[in-house]
């Protein structure tokens, strides 16, 4: 039978405490330092190129350094990733990334400036003064910058947080004990919430445990959206994305992380033009249907329910009020099924018509949800009277990305009620299909297949 998710005991002070913060941040405002250090001084190089050959800067400098060198110097270096966080406390990479990209830039430059005939604008000997100094500017820049760099990030560009599971001679000093605060074998929905404030802010989890408890931690561990890692000497355990090694000793990365920087930008900002665009456009109809919900019921708009989303961390999600004030069942405990008494008659066809989704858009405009990604669930929901993570281990992967709006499983016809352990384990299988295949192109083509199916004979 399905038991309700326990209550969780209150994180022990001392683990919460000495939880290390995120330096995402730290390492975002160091970059775009370097960023704007390198400009400024391609900006003096050019500057002083001009003067010693007397130019005009004016009239020369500033339309090269911003129509040409400056575009071209910024495309070399992301090129090479001069501005990636393993540069920031490595001053030999540093130095050699830079002068890497500023003889990419070289070589570009001339052949821009033949190919449009202005080497009469800027002579060969300008133009190679102007790198030359940038090559001595720059380099003394980076050099001067990894000390800055490590009065903020300490020893570590990322912040790395080592936990131990029960008594094992394998962790180290520094490693917080977890097993008094989080079961792998027996995890709920309001547990892993908890484990993902407790890891918040983690670029790296390590983690020491018994060799047969590792298979219950890679399923937790991979749903996190972080990079986890098992200390394993003897390599007992199957399925891992790599190998990695830390303080000496073997380890097997189980999580790697999330998206790339470009990436995860590109998926943003694909969200936020969506979410503003359909909630401006939306509007007048978010207003309509507003006023037909107090009109035919008593009680609120929106309905609130607390889901799982990105990394196990509980949200909670808005929708439209579907149901009777009195019948609403936040807790998710009973499915929806159809011709549902407690739905009212103007519910009825904001859920076949999934109109009563669309607050959602607000969700992703907070970040809490994507346009494209794995539906969340309730946290009490069940089939064959079981709850979702104990027909199917493989349940908490699919929450390594935000949740979405729509998903491919919805594309792909599962939807309605999850009635039977196969309803589940095939809108899992879908989710880890998405998640090992993401990219702009595919959400691009789910948003275009979920019309399609708006009006779905499984809707209701």
């Amino acid at each position: 039978m399905a038991t309700t998710a326990p209550s969780v005991r209150k994180l022990d002070v001392r683990v919460a405490s000495s939880c290390s913060r995120s330096k995402a941040w730290t390492r975002r405002l160091l970059s775009a330092g370097l960023i704007v250090g390198d400009l400024f001084l391609l900006n003096v190089a050019t500057f002083a190129a001009e003067t010693l050959r007397n130019y005009e800067f004016a009239q020369y400098s500033s339309q090269i350094v911003a129509g040409l060198l400056a575009p071209i110097f910024l495309i070399s270096t992301f090129a090479v990733r001069a501005y990636s966080a393993d540069v920031l406390l490595d001053r030999g990479r540093a130095v050699s990334l830079v002068l890497a990209a500023l003889a990419m830039t070289v070589a570009a430059v001339s052949l821009c400036l033949f190919a449009l005939k202005m080497g009469e604008t800027m002579p060969r000997l300008t133009l190679a003064l102007i790198f030359a100094l940038s090559a001595v500017l720059m380099t003394f820049f980076r050099l001067s910058f990894a000390p800055i760099a490590a009065r903020h990030l300490g020893q570590s560009v990322f912040s790395i947080i080592e936990l131990k599971d029960g008594p094992t001679p394998l962790a180290g000093p520094q490693s917080l004990d977890i097993s008094r605060v989080f079961d792998p074998i027996h995890p709920n929905p309001l547990s892993l919430s908890t484990l993902a404030r407790t890891l918040d802010g983690a670029d790296r989890v390590v983690l020491h445990c018994a060799q047969d408890r590792r298979k219950a931690w890679t399923q937790v561990l991979k749903g996190l959206g972080t990079r986890t890692e098992i200390v394993a000497p003897e390599m007992g355990i199957g399925d891992p994305v790599g190998l990695g090694s830390y303080a000496g000793c073997r380890t097997i990365i189980v999580g790697q992380g999330p998206l790339n920087l470009h990436d995860a930008v590109i998926k943003r900002l694909f969200d936020l033009v969506i979410a503003v665009l359909a909630i401006v456009t939306l509007a007048p109809l978010f207003i309509v249907v507003a006023v037909v919900i107090k009109l035919e019921s008593r009680g609120p708009v929106f309905f609130r329910q607390p889901r799982t989303g990105l990394r196990n961390r509980l949200f909670v999600v808005l929708k439209f009020r579907s149901m009777r004030t009195a019948n609403c069942d936040v807790s998710g405990s009973t499915s929806t099924c159809r011709g549902d008494p407690r739905i009212t008659s103007f519910g009825s066809f904001l859920r076949r018509s999934s109109m009563d989704e669309l607050p959602q858009l607000f969700n992703v405009l907070k970040g809490e949800m994507s346009i494209v990604g794995p539906r969340p669930h309730a946290i009490n929901s069940t089939a064959e009277d079981c709850m979702f993570w104990d027909l199917d281990d493989r349940y908490w992967l699919r929450h390594a990305c935000r949740p979405g709006m729509t998903g491919l499983a919805q594309v792909s016809g599962l939807r309605g009620a999850t009635e039977y352990r196969g309803d589940l384990t095939a809108r899992v299988e879908a989710d880890l299909t998405y998640l090992r295949n993401r990219s702009l192109y595919s959400d691009i083509l789910i948003v275009f297949r979920t019309v399609r199916v708006l009006f779905g004979d499984k809707a209701y």
